[in-house]
């Protein structure tokens, strides 16, 4: 009877077994593994610690696992000798790399920095470490730090200078991405990655014939390449638009392949799912993406691709949380960019896209399709300028293809240039004859060139509309084009076509409510926006539209009933929410009313970043600081990619004086927003608040640094620059807006404002007569320069310049308001009553004037204070001085009791406002109400020094 083996003889036994597979014909055939590695096991398996604990161990365990392409367990081996011994530096390493090859560049970059710093051979470390960088979008990081780099083995020095390459292609250098490339050819000439990147940029210079030609040659020596049979499919998938179907085919072929070689391969996944897509064939790119979530689900790319489904699908709220997911986890990948920006571009988000589009064009300035879709973004928020600006790298090339004269066509028909669009869409149409859309473009953009061509604009949207048989962007062309030229007979038949293709959808309704509008016909446009209600009784447009003429008619109570109406089929309606506290406001509704419906909207699309701004002004505009940094805290929980709701923390926190937090803020916001000024214009308001005049003028050169002539930027600078005493500077960047507006008032207006805080009053003036020459009405700078023309006692020329400013504009309150309350300065009460009996002729409604006119009426002694201070009362209800004025004038009028309790009002809303508590004692003495008199006496006593007008308190106080 034999012995039971001991623990090590069978674990090493059992390790040498397990390297050994039986085959049917009875031969033993060896594994992969070394000699020398099964006798490592061997000894391990000996004796004392067990080879799953040992340091030594665990690293030969992960490097097994990492050999049978297990990498989740080989990560788990290595993270358990991690910690039993940290300063591993080859555990680090090959955590690092598994890391990358899993796509975490972020944390493999951490991971391959430690072995570094634990002495890792640099030849060995280097090389991924640059690839993980470069899969960050740090390509200006890879060539500041190894530009200058040697290494000592060939493979990877080429390995190096194949990122470094990458790195200055994506910075748009071609003359040294083409060197470094280069060079990696000639350091190892086999070198695949070298190769492949040299495939890459054939391809992107045009060349793809020649670039499949490089793949095809490199796929003859490494068959198992599964990287070279993935760029194959790429490079085959870029030809299928003008190609064919076998193209295409060939693609998916070489991406399964790569498959089958490397189920994990994440390229190949999103490349058979991106060339899906753009075949248009969402089934099948739904199908690939289920296969791809299978092996990856929580890879970014999963999530990239997962987001674009979920928007073809319509379901934007889920695309934008899943985008800004991605985002969140690689801020600064372009590529994470990109796709939010696609997603805000959809949901007309137009900010956040071109921000974010051109923050990924900053790092990644080569890449053409960023470039249309900033463009795109800017179209859409009507920037032509800077649409054709971000287009004019593509242009230059000279290969512009349908898309790309599409867009530029655009942005010269938004710069009121039809005859170079009309152009533009002709070319592109002829590139892609059968693209209808195109098609439609062209013959919208004729509409305004004279009858014949709009008549045959007309009949070719005709056209496109009978071929179209679901109903879509044709036929809404069309109908809107005859309605612009008043064809109402012609868009009633086209009406009638897109109600037979869409019987089930309002569309049809609310296009013959519109012409229904445009025919004056007010009854039957009703008729038509409660029919397309019928159809779809939670869309928003009809109840809208309805409301609209609700308001038209004055009736306010039914337009409000309408969103209530919408709200009972549909009770979470964003929109419908909104429009009801808007009423709610109009309608002096309690602030917790409008409050609920507000808040109710964002939790019903708490992915609408324009809800939860008018949330946060809500509470701002009520002073509930609170409530509003509440609001926005959320705001930046649920959207943290989102620059508008940044921006509305940071002005949050700067009307709480919390301004290191709103500092915080607005640096989130700049990094977000890396290109625009605006950021740095409110870090400058921030520092002004600490006092830190440096800083805010530091933060202003760096605005104007990015936009150059912003002129709110030169307009503050000038501002601070005088509160620093730099008035020299002030005055030069005064001049320095002249120069380049020269035929505008705003340089002569702020050199003014700059002689006027130096008090050179003649020079003021006449610099602010040169601003009115350039300005065709502002009343704002003739106040200014009568201003400095009593300043400077020219009275009587400032006397003349009023009379004929009021001869020219009869009609100008503000400055007649102006005018009034000058006058009551300097006690001229028959001009002040004269100039404020003008104003509220111009603005009977204007609070300010009535309260004011009540004022000088009873420093006048004349009649009718009371009645224009109850007026003003009326109009602005609950202010405190206001009532205070009221609470005088019915005093003047010996009204004292009903002046005491509109006195009481006052101090009610200001309790410990001692003015208005030493008038209502004066009230209480002239109703003869002594004690109470003295209760307000006594309280105003006891403030001794914090209150300054203890002199009028004892004289008072004498007379009880």
């Amino acid at each position: 009877m034999s012995s039971k083996p001991s623990t090590c003889t069978s674990t090493a036994a059992a390790v040498a077994v397990a390297c050994f597979t039986w085959s049917k014909g009875g031969r033993w055939f060896k594994s992969n593994f070394s000699p020398l590695f099964l006798l490592t096991l061997m000894l391990l398996g000996g004796c004392g610690q067990s080879s799953d604990d040992s340091s030594a161990g665990l690293l030969v365990s992960a490097k097994s696992y990492i050999e049978r392409k297990d990498p989740k367990a080989a990560v788990i081996q290595l993270k358990r000798l991690l910690q039993k011994n940290p300063e591993l530096a080859e555990a680090r390493f090959l955590l690092g790399q598994i890391l990358l090859n899993n796509g975490d560049a972020a944390v493999a970059e951490v991971e391959l920095r430690k072995a570094l710093e634990l002495k890792h051979p640099r030849d060995l470390t280097l090389p991924p470490l640059a690839r993980a960088m470069l899969m960050q979008g740090a390509s200006l990081r890879v060539i500041e730090s190894y530009a200058s780099t040697e290494l000592t083995q060939p493979t990877a020095s080429a390995d190096l200078q194949t990122s470094l390459a990458k790195a200055y292609f994506n910075k748009g250098d071609r003359l040294r991405g083409e060197a470094a490339l280069t060079a990696a050819l000639k350091l190892a000439p086999r070198h695949a990655p070298a190769r492949m990147l040299q495939a890459h940029h054939l391809a992107a210079n045009g060349q793809n014939e020649a670039a499949l030609a490089v793949v095809a040659e490199l796929i003859k020596s490494v068959q198992e390449d599964a990287d070279a049979w993935l760029l194959q499919g790429e490079l085959l998938a870029t030809t299928q638009a003008v190609a064919s179907q076998v193209a295409v085919a060939k693609a998916i072929e070489s991406f399964q392949q790569a498959l089958r070689l490397k189920a994990d391969l994440v390229g190949a996944h999103t490349g058979i799912i991106s060339t899906r897509m753009a075949q248009q064939d969402y089934a099948a790119a739904q199908t690939a993406f289920k296969a791809m979530a299978k092996v990856l689900p929580a890879h970014r790319q999963t999530l990239h691709y997962e987001a674009l489904l979920a928007l073809h699908n319509g379901d934007l709220r889920g695309a934008q949380q899943l985008a800004d997911k991605v985002l969140s986890t690689e801020p600064s990948n372009p590529t994470s960019m990109q796709l939010a920006g696609t997603v805000a571009l959809q949901a007309g988000n137009l900010n956040k896209a071109a921000a974010l589009f051109a923050n990924a064009l900053q790092i990644t300035p080569g890449n053409p399709v960023l470039r249309r879709l900033l463009a795109r973004s800017y179209l859409r928020s009507s920037q032509p300028a800077l649409a054709l600006a971000t287009l004019q790298p593509l242009l230059l090339k000279g290969d512009a293809d349908a898309e790309l004269l599409t867009l530029s066509g655009l942005a010269h028909q938004q710069s009121g240039q039809p005859q170079q669009a009309k152009k533009l869409f002709a070319a592109a149409a002829k590139l892609k004859p059968d693209d209808s859309r195109l098609r439609g473009v062209l013959a919208y953009s004729r509409l305004g060139e004279g009858e014949d061509e709009a008549s045959q604009a007309i009949k070719d949207l005709q056209v496109l509309a009978a071929a179209d048989k679901a109903g879509g962007e044709s036929d809404q062309a069309l109908i809107t084009a005859l309605l612009q030229r008043r064809k109402f007979e012609t868009a009633l038949r086209a009406l009638d076509a897109l109600e037979k293709k869409q019987p089930d959808k309002a569309l049809a309704s609310l296009l013959r409510g519109q012409l229904a509008l445009a025919r004056g016909d007010i009854a039957a446009a009703r008729t038509n926006f409660e029919r397309a209600i019928v159809i779809a009784p939670s869309d928003f447009p009809a109840y809208a539209a309805l409301a609209a003429l609700d308001l038209q008619d004055q009736d306010v109570d039914h337009a409000r009933k309408r969103f209530e109406a919408l709200l009972k089929h549909d009770a979470q309606s964003p929109r419908a929410l909104v429009a009801l506290a808007g009423f709610r406001a109009r309608d002096s509704g309690s602030k917790e009313d409008v409050n609920k419906l507000l808040a109710g909207a964002v939790s019903a699309d708490p992915t609408k970043p324009e809800t939860r701004l008018l949330l946060i002004n809500q509470h701002l505009q009520n002073q509930d600081l609170k409530l509003a940094l509440a609001a926005a805290q959320d705001g930046v929980a649920a959207l943290p990619n989102e620059a508008i709701m940044i921006d509305a923390l940071g002005r949050v926190q700067l009307a709480a004086r919390d301004f290191n937090q709103a500092a915080v803020a607005f640096k989130q916001l700049a990094a977000l927003q890396a290109k625009s000024p605006l950021p740095l214009m409110s870090l400058a308001q921030v520092s002004v608040a600490m006092k830190d005049l440096p800083a805010a003028i530091n933060h202003l050169n760096r605005a104007l640094a990015l936009r150059p002539g912003f002129l709110p930027a030169m307009q503050g600078l000038i501002d601070l620059q005088l509160a620093s005493g730099h008035a020299e500077q002030a005055l030069k960047l005064a001049r320095e807006i002249q120069k380049l507006q020269p035929q505008e008032a705003v340089g002569y207006a702020a050199e003014a404002a700059v002689q006027t805080n130096l008090k050179q009053w003649d020079a003021a003036a006449a610099t602010y007569r040169m601003a009115l020459l350039r300005a065709k009405f502002a009343n704002g700078l003739a106040i200014k320069l009568h201003t400095v023309l009593v300043a400077g006692g020219k009275t009587s020329e400032a006397e003349k310049f009023a009379a004929d400013w009021l001869k020219s504009y009869p009609q100008d309150g503000f400055f007649l308001l102006y005018l009034g309350e000058l006058a009551m300065t300097r006690q001229d009460y028959p001009s002040a009553e004269t100039r404020l009996l003008e104003v509220a002729r111009l603005d009977p409604d204007n609070a300010a004037v009535q309260n004011n006119l009540a004022w000088v009426l009873m420093q006048l002694k004349k009649p009718g204070a009371a009645a224009h201070a109850e007026k003003a009362n009326s109009l602005r209800p609950k202010q405190p001085a206001f009532l205070d004025t009221w609470a005088q004038a019915l005093a003047e009028e010996k009204q004292f009791a009903k002046a005491v309790a509109v006195q009481a009002q006052a101090l009610e809303l200001q309790p410990d406002n001692p003015i208005i508590k030493l008038s209502l004692a004066r009230l209480y003495l002239k109703a003869g109400n002594k004690p109470m008199a003295k209760a307000q006496l006594d309280q105003l006593a006891a403030l001794g020094n914090l209150f300054a007008g203890q002199n009028q308190v004892d004289e008072l106080r004498k007379s009880l």
